[in-house]
């Protein structure tokens, strides 16, 4: 039974346990029957379980200051999405029909289709909330878990640099090392900029990927890899070997212009990317330079598997889209070629 108490003030207490949470919870009142009042209001309340808003605060207090800037970007939109629809509902109610709902009309058709990434990330972020909804008590199964992603949605295409982007790259490595070292590693930009020179071990030609920098407007910051997949190493290969300078184990490859010992700023990054490109006619970004390596990789007959771990992939079918758009492409040349022949030889005839 809750215990009544009267304090010095004359109001009286009384103390529940709150049987979520094990916590102490105190109401004050002038009389017995407000107090009770008061009481039964919020055990009523308690017995319906929190709101989806609720939960989702307490689950993004505990989440947004272990994203990076560009994840809470992707994170926050998704979340403020499910607020909208679901806010008010009591968490404990929401079914998987109610989400599956949401998000076929979310994805959208024709013109308004989402891209299928898009769509992805906001199951993603219901699934998180979910999760953390049942390890607090707020509710035993996860909705989510059966929700599917519509067919057909929008999928962006990775590409690779331009041919002529590539060839410009590889005879000027002189350039801009950036560019040239990317190309040849397939590292991300992240990744690229954080290496030291004790990441780099120039005897044996390996490159250790153990971290990324990530900004916070213009300040660098270093974080480990999302994924496990994310710590590598990587060879250096022969055309990149004679370019990359001798370091000090504190010193970065790309450096800050004031203080080798420290990574670039994003300001910095940004004017020298764009610099090149204004000088040299090149318009590529360092994704598509990471997907040209993955061409190279294709190309010089490097199976997935091995590709997956270079590429520091979490899952092997992202590497197989890949593989698969490069096999596709090469299947539609080869015919073009076979196709060609034939042509000229009955020309001929």
């Amino acid at each position: 039974m809750p215990k009544l108490t009267r304090r010095e003030d004359g109001r009286l207490v009384k103390t529940i346990t709150d049987p979520r949470t094990g916590k102490r919870i105190y109401f004050y009142a002038k009389t017995e029957r407000e107090l009770n009042i008061k009481v039964l209001e919020y055990t009523k309340q308690n017995e319906l379980g929190r709101t989806f808003e609720e939960v989702a605060a307490e689950w993004w207090d505990q989440t947004e200051g272990t994203l990076s800037p560009n994840s809470v970007h992707t994170y926050i939109a998704a979340l403020n999405r499910a607020l909208e629809a679901f806010k008010n509902h009591r968490i404990s109610t929401i079914t998987t029909r109610q989400l599956q709902l949401f998000i076929t009309k979310f994805a959208g058709t024709g013109e308004k289709m989402m891209a299928r990434k898009t769509v992805s990330n906001q199951i993603m972020v219901f699934n998180l909330i979910f999760k953390h909804a049942i390890c607090s008590g707020d509710c035993e199964l996860n909705p989510t878990q059966s929700v599917t992603i519509p067919k057909g949605l929008k999928t962006t295409k990775r590409k690779s640099a331009d041919l002529n982007d590539e060839d410009f790259i590889k005879e000027n490595p002189d350039a801009w090392l950036f560019p040239f070292f990317v190309l040849y590693t397939g590292l991300r930009k992240g990744e690229a900029l954080a290496l030291t020179g004790a990441d780099i071990d120039l005897e044996n030609r390996i490159i250790r990927v153990t971290k990324s920098v990530y900004y916070k407007s213009n300040k660098p910051f270093i974080k480990a890899p999302k994924t496990e997949a994310g710590v590598r190493s990587v060879p250096i290969l022969d055309p990149l070997l004679p370019h990359i300078p001798k370091l000090a184990d504190n010193e970065y490859l790309f450096p800050s212009v004031k203080d080798s010992k420290q990574p670039m700023g994003y300001d910095l990054y940004q004017t020298r990317m764009q610099k090149y490109h204004k000088e040299t006619g090149t318009s590529f970004t360092a994704h598509q330079l990471r997907h040209s390596y993955a061409t190279i990789l294709f190309e010089c007959g490097i199976d997935a598997k091995t590709a997956q771990h270079l590429l520091g992939h979490a899952q092997i079918s992202t590497t197989m889209d890949i593989y698969t758009d490069f096999r596709r492409e090469s299947e539609i040349e080869a015919a073009m070629k076979i196709n060609d022949k034939i042509s000229k030889k009955l020309m001929s005839k």
